[in-house]
């Protein structure tokens, strides 16, 4: 008895150390699997097979013809596949009324887009159309340039170089505040991008005119006048300028009068006050189209023989 408890006890020693050594073992290998789980991929749309669908978000990468598109509502991710049939067209001008052909190539990353298309085989949305403003192609052709720096990354890149030095759980801090500072610029992005044609209106203006006539009065050269003078506090604006006519005779007529007095506006603006046309959004001629008053009175008529001005501030641009 005494013989088998001493060999017991010559033995434990060693028996200790290699339980030590697997207990050791099994935790680094934990620790190196939970290091390179992962984080979680925003959910992606499977789209189906000739349903006609449509997205609008910011495309986050490209392998050949296949787009990786976030949607700038839900952040839910679409797998988009262009074809040699995709329409590719660019908008520009007031009320995106200019369109501009365009080719696969202007498809790129940072790139917020609308897309129209049908359901593939394997889930993906084959557009039909694509449309983009060509302010947001300038804003992505900058930020694939390099000419647009995301200082986030930089901070995240900062990061990466300390996690090196420090503990594990100290690495996992820095990364996770890494990637919100990056989410962050990311949606300040987004939300100039998706601003660049949404305006607000910061002043606006009346001119009336005699009747047939398109010659501006005293009176209304001193509204012109006022409402340049407030306008150039603003900072980058654009003036709408909208002609009108009450509803006696012919349609023709009307049409071209009011298109003449919206012009004649353009003109005291340009001339008198230097106005450059880059300010000015393509007036328009109305007739008698939307009316303020009732023309079945001389007074209501008056008031409809009128140019209307509203002073827009784009919400994209940052203000000084």
């Amino acid at each position: 008895m005494t013989s088998t408890q001493t060999v017991s006890r010559s033995v434990s020693p060693a028996v200790l150390m290699l339980r030590a050594l697997a207990m050791a073992g099994a935790l680094a290998l934990a620790t190196r699997a939970s290091a390179q789980t992962p984080p979680p991929m925003p959910s992606t749309i499977a789209y189906h097979a000739g349903n006609e669908a449509k997205l609008s978000g910011l495309i986050i990468s490209r392998r050949g013809d296949n787009l990786l598109v976030k949607d700038e509502t839900t952040g839910q991710l679409s797998m988009v596949s262009v074809s040699s049939t995709t329409k590719i067209e660019s908008k520009a001008g007031w009320m995106d009324m200019q369109r501009k052909t365009k080719d696969a190539r202007s498809l790129m990353p940072g790139l917020l887009i609308e897309v129209k298309g049908v359901g593939g085989a394997t889930g993906n949305l084959v557009a039909t159309k694509i449309a983009f403003h060509g302010r947001a192609l300038r804003v992505a052709t900058q930020i694939n340039a390099g000419e647009v720096e995301l200082k986030a990354q930089q901070r995240q890149t900062a990061m990466m170089a300390a996690a090196n030095r420090d503990s594990f759980a100290a690495a996992k801090r820095r990364g996770r505040d890494s990637i919100e500072a990056l989410s962050a610029t990311n949606a300040e992005l987004t939300a100039r991008i998706a601003n660049l044609d949404n305006f607000d209106m910061r002043d606006k203006a009346t001119v009336n005119f005699e009747v047939g006539s398109f010659q501006l009065s005293d009176a209304a050269k001193q509204t012109l006048d006022a409402l340049v003078a407030k306008s150039e506090s603003l900072g980058p604006y654009v003036i709408e300028i909208e002609g009108f006519t009450d509803a006696v005779g012919p349609a023709d007529v009307n049409q071209r009068l009011s298109t003449q007095r919206a012009h004649a506006v353009v003109a005291y603006l340009t001339d008198h006050h230097n106005v450059p046309l880059r300010r000015i959004a393509t007036p328009s001629g109305l007739g008698p189209a939307s009316p303020v008053a009732s023309n079945e009175t001389s007074g209501g008529r008056a008031l409809n023989r009128r140019v209307e001005l509203k002073v827009l501030v784009n919400r994209g641009i940052k203000q000084p």
